[in-house]
């Protein structure tokens, strides 16, 4: 290569670093002033006097704050103007802990660490040992600090009277964040509507049994792929050490009349988590290349702007009811089978064979979930 090539090579190479520099620090000016912005409006909120103490001043119009979630309540309960302020706040407001989590700090740092040690190279040994002694340091300093309330008495009150509520259920909504109260008795109809509209089977057995099954029904093909189950390290890739039942709650459609239910079954540390897991990586290129498959709202957008509409066409919308629920288990299998056969990158993404994939597919399409009232 000529000196003169490689000379404009590093200068263009400069350049580009320039340029994701600044778009990078404009990137994170921009998350710090929001970040900014956030604490001045929880300040506000909860540290500001309030005027002469009026119950109506402690409502804020959600309108003039986008931090504020809009809540609809469909119970029979009246909120007061303060209950709902709390509510704003949305469900995934975290209330600062009573004490320093040390145990949460210590498992989080310790899951971290296995995953790095399990490649075995003596890098990621000595980086894992790093990271411990950074988070005992850290935790030397922080196990006595005093950690300031970012709820006012009152407030914290006020919340916990409406958690503890028998009678009332606090769910998200299916659109947006907007927070939804529902009366239980309501909640747990719209439930089992959900359960009789779709193809689900009611189960006595009492949930050890279940996960004692779902284990001997997921180890069973795995040794059946020579995965050796017995090394610890091979074990924590595929199986869950404190597995649980999934469970099913229900996003409430506000857009639509009487705000029904769309149930979603929440997997996660099922029996199954660790392998879906890997499905899903092998599965979602699949998915992928489908003539229909489309990305997200902004590729949607592409795509209809691409659209010729005469003047005669007609536009309709339709709205799939149950969606994943009526999908024949036995025909989606037989697809994916078909499309894990024609794949000819198979080979380059994993060394498990369409049988063996379809087996585990299975297990997971028929595994069990509980509800709310167990």
């Amino acid at each position: 290569m000529s000196e003169n090539w490689i000379n404009n090579t590093m200068r263009w190479l400069g350049k580009k670093a320039t340029e994701n520099s600044k778009v990078k620090k404009a990137s994170l000016q921009g998350k710090f002033d929001k970040l900014n912005e956030e604490k001045k409006l929880f300040e506000d909120l909860f540290h500001a006097k309030k005027v002469n103490n009026k119950e109506e001043d402690a409502l804020e119009d959600v309108s003039t704050n986008p931090m504020k979630k809009v809540v609809y309540n469909n119970s029979s309960k009246t909120l007061s103007p303060k209950q709902q302020k709390v509510l704003q706040l949305g469900l995934s407001f975290a209330i600062t802990p009573k004490k320093f989590a040390l145990l949460e700090y210590i498992a989080a740092t310790e899951n971290l660490c296995q995953a790095l040690e399990e490649y075995g190279d003596d890098e990621s040994v000595e980086k894992a040992q790093s990271i411990r002694n950074i988070t005992i340091n850290h935790i030397r300093k922080g196990i006595g600090m005093k950690i300031k309330n970012n709820l006012s008495p009152e407030d914290e009150k006020i919340l916990k009277e409406i958690i503890i509520d028998p009678d009332i259920i606090i769910c998200p909504a299916d659109k947006g964040k907007a927070i939804v109260i529902e009366d239980r008795d309501t909640y747990l109809r719209k439930m089992q509507e959900q359960i009789d509209d779709g193809d689900y089977k009611l189960e006595n057995r009492k949930e050890k049994t279940l996960l004692d099954k779902l284990h001997k029904k997921l180890t069973n093909p795995l040794k059946s792929m020579n995965i050796d189950l017995d090394d610890f390290k091979e074990k924590r890739k595929y199986l869950v050490s404190a597995p649980v039942l999934g469970h099913m709650y229900l996003l409430i459609k506000i857009h639509k009349k009487n705000f029904p239910g769309k149930a979603v079954v929440s997997q996660i540390d099922d029996p199954t988590y660790k392998v879906c897991d890997i499905l899903t990586g092998i599965l979602n290129p699949l998915a992928q290349k489908g003539e229909s498959f489309i990305e997200n709202s902004c590729e949607f957008k592409k795509h209809l702007s691409l659209l010729k509409i005469d003047e005669r066409d007609i536009q309709a919308s339709l709205d799939v009811i149950a969606l994943y629920p009526s999908i024949p288990m036995e025909k989606a299998l037989e697809c994916t089978r078909s499309k894990l056969l024609n794949d000819e990158t198979h080979a380059e993404k994993t060394d498990w064979s369409a049988e063996d994939i379809i087996k585990l597919l299975r297990i997971y399409l028929e595994t069990h979930c509980k509800t709310m009232d167990g």
